[in-house]
């Protein structure tokens, strides 16, 4: 059984790959089921990895770009776009236009996405952040907290010390400034440990 879902797991990311290869990086992974609705600018990185279940709808007023060593967990769905829900021809169901309001979808290098969760437009995940199970994401996240809730609200830093901030931000080459973490996380509320 291990076999054929490894086989599966190859057979899909190369079809996947093969579709947006002009969009997709070296190593990247689809568990199947995984459902592409795509419409709008995509782009994902190196060493992306999605669970069984991943589903992606954009429109073309919503780009979604997923950077490096992203990983999401089981059914994680990312909905990009919107109905323009001011349309009067009909019902909702019956407009073909899209929301030109829609906003972009950004997910920072190295994030973690739990099971079942939703990420909607105008999402910006901060590089190195976890999104914990369930949640729905729908704003801005700083980079290298963890985040929880429907909607996603940062709980804390990954970290209780910033040299271990520190270190990670170098191991993985970060652009990122240490001051750019901080003056995010004084943005959003949320503190290192060491420096309360």
């Amino acid at each position: 059984m291990k076999t054929i879902d490894s086989l599966r797991l190859r057979l899909l990311s190369a079809f996947i790959r093969f579709r947006y290869r002009q969009n997709i990086g070296h190593n990247a992974r689809f568990s199947p089921p995984a459902k592409f609705l795509v419409d709008g600018p995509l782009k994902i990185g190196r060493d992306f990895f999605a669970g069984p279940g991943f589903y992606v709808s954009t429109n073309p007023n919503c780009s979604l770009k997923i950077g490096d060593a992203v990983m999401f967990g089981p059914r994680v769905m990312v909905l990009g776009g919107n109905h323009n829900y001011a349309y009067t021809g009909n019902h909702l169901r019956f407009n073909a236009e899209h929301d030109p309001d829609t906003k972009d979808i950004v997910i920072g290098h190295g994030a973690w996405v739990g099971a079942n969760s939703v990420i909607l437009s105008g999402a910006k995940i901060g590089e190195g952040a976890i999104v914990g199970a369930l949640s729905l994401v729908n704003k801005s996240l700083p980079p290298y907290c963890i985040a929880v809730g429907q909607p996603a609200k940062p709980y804390r830093s990954r970290f209780g010390t910033e040299a271990d901030l520190c270190a990670v931000m170098e191991n993985t080459g970060s652009s990122l400034s240490l001051d750019d973490v901080l003056k995010s996380y004084a943005k959003h509320g949320v503190t290192l440990p060491d420096r309360t």
